[in-house]
């Protein structure tokens, strides 16, 4: 089994048998000497999966805290964080959105950086589909206080909540437009969007203090929305003429009103910017905002329509000594910040040193930790070294879900490895019979 074969994390097949991902699964052309060192980096990193499954099974999740080894060289924890961003990356199955934030970033404001990462992921991963489901919500529990809905309630609401639901994506792209990066006849093209996007955050300020009743707009932005709405795609004449336009720009504006009502007024520009520009535009506006805690969380629900969780992974906190102690004050009460404003709809992970590090460990002190430290390395570096099943056991206990019994999918992992002479050898077999229970437990 490699990992050009259509199974990837999360799969239904793996949970069926308890695991988040087959663990003796490899990338095609791994050399027999490269077996050891890629199969201990792959357990690793699903041990971090693994702890994320179990953190968001909880109604608040708790931070993860993943714990480097400081003596062993930087190749393998980079290794290690690689396979898990490819694990969560497009097409996964595990159904979470994975936001990859170095420490680098939070010095430069210790929540727009994630605001930035979140705002471009969500975008740019199934903003349709995201799109869709809202505009189901919008229309089963339509609020007939915006006056948009007057000329939503004149269509054939049910037939539109129909096609929503059967047909995602080719319906989005009927009414608000399809994903794509710029919409033709932009002026001034893609450099303008992000020359005016880049001027309007520059506005911003960096590390506002803000609380629950702090406004996401200022008062030139409220106007601009204003100004935005009464030149909107519903008052063009044209549209009178044909229904399907009609159609579009009406559901648009109301759903556009209902997001900026119900969930964010920032994300209302977002997708108002996304039907006359495209998803560069709404990705550039999802980061202009006065009040960024509170804009993160309403992406973060906005992405649960389409995603189980938020994860946001911060790297690099290897580096924490050498940073002054004033901004790591102002970090971790960042990353307090972010996880109140994500509540149920993300978990952070930290992942750094394994050396203690008391600002983020007494914060954190309910984090979940995964210890990244890879002992078995000695043991399995060597080329063509014997198969050693305790070795396979721990593989395996890696990427076994929380509260999963595999004790039978171990013994019969066990009984197919028995004689091997090689790791290589052996970790084939078992990730082909991982491959032969789970299409079992499918039915095939």
């Amino acid at each position: 089994m490699t990992e050009n074969d259509e199974h990837t994390a999360g799969w239904e097949g793996y949970r069926a048998i308890g695991l988040v991902d087959n663990p003796f699964r490899l990338p095609a052309r791994t050399g027999p000497d490269e077996v050891g060192i890629k199969l201990t980096t792959r357990a690793a990193s699903l041990k971090l999966l693994t702890a994320i499954e179990e953190v968001i099974a909880g109604d608040r999740p708790r931070p993860v805290r993943v714990l480097k080894s400081s003596t062993l060289p930087a190749y393998y924890p980079r290794s290690a964080m690689t396979t898990t961003l490819r694990e969560l990356g497009e097409g996964s199955e595990t159904g979470l959105l994975p936001v990859y934030v170095q420490l680098i970033m939070m010095r430069k404001g210790r929540i727009r950086g994630t605001l930035s990462a979140l705002a471009e992921l969500v975008v740019g991963r199934s903003i349709d589909l995201t799109i869709a489901r809202y505009a189901q919500r919008a229309l089963s529990e339509p609020d007939a206080l915006l006056p948009e809905w007057n000329d939503v309630a004149a269509l054939d609401v049910a037939d539109l909540l129909d096609r929503f639901e059967s047909e995602p994506a080719a319906t989005v792209a009927e009414v608000f437009g399809a994903p794509v990066e710029l919409r033709e006849n932009v002026a001034g093209g893609l450099a303008e969007v992000m020359r005016n996007s880049g001027m309007r955050q520059a506005h911003q300020p960096i590390d506002p203090q803000e609380d629950d009743a702090t406004s996401e707009e200022d008062a030139a932005e409220k106007l601009a929305a204003m100004v935005d709405d009464s030149e909107g795609p519903a008052e063009d004449e044209a549209t009178e003429e044909d229904p399907a336009a009609h159609e579009a720009a009406v559901v648009s504006a109301y759903v556009i009103a209902h997001l900026k009502k119900h969930v964010s007024p920032v994300l209302g520009r977002g997708l108002r910017a996304y039907v006359l520009s495209g998803t560069a535009a709404m990705s550039q506006e999802l980061k202009v905002t006065r009040a960024p805690r509170k804009t993160l969380g309403a992406i973060a629900r906005f992405a649960k329509l389409t995603f189980r969780s938020v994860v946001i992974i911060y790297d690099g906190f290897e580096a924490w000594d050498d940073i002054p102690d004033d901004q790591r004050a102002i970090i971790v009460s960042g990353l307090s910040e972010i996880r109140f404003a994500l509540g149920a709809d993300g978990v952070i992970v930290i992942a750094g040193s394994e050396a203690e590090a008391p600002e983020i460990d007494d914060q954190f002190a309910t984090a979940i930790r995964v210890d990244w430290t890879m002992p078995e390395l000695q043991q399995v570096e060597v080329p063509d070294t014997a198969c050693g099943y305790d070795v396979f056991a721990g593989w395996l206990q890696a990427a076994t879900l929380p509260g999963a019994d595999t004790s039978a999918l171990r013994a019969r992992v066990e009984r197919v490895c028995a004689g091997s002479e090689t790791l290589s050898a052996g970790a084939a077999l078992a990730a082909e019979e991982i491959e032969k229970a789970a299409a079992e437990a499918m039915g095939g």
